[in-house]
């Protein structure tokens, strides 16, 4: 038996369709199903705005949001390649620092950009909490000094043991 050949409406491809009822197929995958479907059109231009998993959130195509705001990510791509913290340019955008991160990992996967991950390792207090951990300070009176929370003075000297640095190990004291 010989099926009819259908022409895809959202690609159109050619494809060997089948009848379902009186109906026949309109479309060569689930994908292209799915993109005629649930696409719908830009809010500035007019054109079509890809189906996404969450269709609400997809109002204007990808051509208008990188013409609106290629300065601002320009700036953004810029400041965070040249070892700027995401929360740092979130707060100057008007931002939060999640969608300066999420744009940062945009571009580095859909134009393969060279953006560096850097990933600062907070090591530039790691010789002011060794000569006060060896001179028998708390963590909180290290904190305090430094400025930063007990708990950061725990994690770095527990980073500082795993590195290879070899600190005391105090014994708890009770009263």
């Amino acid at each position: 038996m010989n099926r009819p050949s259908c022409k895809c409406e959202w690609c159109g491809k050619q494809f060997m369709g089948s009848t379902h009822g009186t109906a026949k197929n309109r479309w060569c995958s689930e994908y292209c199903r799915k993109q005629l479907g649930y696409s719908s059109t830009c809010e500035w231009c007019g054109g079509v705005v890809p189906y996404s998993a969450k269709p609400e959130q997809s109002k204007v195509c990808v051509e208008c949001y990188e013409g609106r705001y290629a300065d601002r990510n320009q700036r953004i791509i810029n400041a965070f390649t040249e070892g700027e913290p995401g929360w740092v340019i979130a707060e100057r955008e008007g931002m939060t620092a999640s969608q300066v991160l999420s744009l940062v990992s945009c571009y580095r996967l859909r134009y393969g950009m060279p953006i560096p991950l850097h990933r600062r390792r907070n090591r530039e207090l790691w010789p002011e909490i060794e000569r006060q951990w060896r001179d028998g300070k708390t963590a909180r009176e290290i904190a305090d000094a430094l400025s930063i929370s007990t708990g950061n003075v725990y994690a770095m000297v527990q980073s500082m043991r795993k590195a290879g640095i070899d600190l005391p190990r105090r014994a708890k004291v009770l009263v």
